[in-house]
C-alpha cells in the first residue's frame, strides 16, 4: 500500500496533474469553442448555451486536476516521515 502511495505522490505524477489541470483550465473556452464547432449544425439555435456548458464543465476538470495535484503534493510531504 505504501508503494502505490509513493508512486502516485511521486514528482513527475504530481507535476503532470497540475500541467494538465492549468491547460484545461487555461484553454477551456478554446476547446469547448472546437467541440462546438465540430459536434453541432452551423444554424443550432442553442449552440451559445452548450458552448457556455462545454466551458464550465473543462473548467471544473481543469480545476479538479489541481486540486488532486496540491492535495497530493501535501500528501507527499507527510509520508516522506513515514519512509
Amino acid at each position: 500500500m505504501i508503494e502505490l502511495l509513493h508512486l502516485t505522490t511521486s514528482k513527475p505524477v504530481v507535476v503532470s496533474l497540475a500541467i494538465v489541470g492549468a491547460i484545461l483550465a487555461t484553454f477551456a473556452p478554446g476547446i469547448g469553442r472546437i467541440l462546438v464547432i465540430f459536434l453541432t449544425a452551423e444554424n443550432t439555435p442553442k449552440r451559445v448555451s452548450i458552448l457556455n456548458r462545454n466551458t464550465k464543465i473543462f473548467l471544473w476538470f481543469g480545476y479538479m486536476i489541481m486540486f488532486l495535484s496540491i492535495f497530493l503534493f501535501i500528501v507527499s510531504g507527510f509520508i516522506v516521515d513515514l519512509s
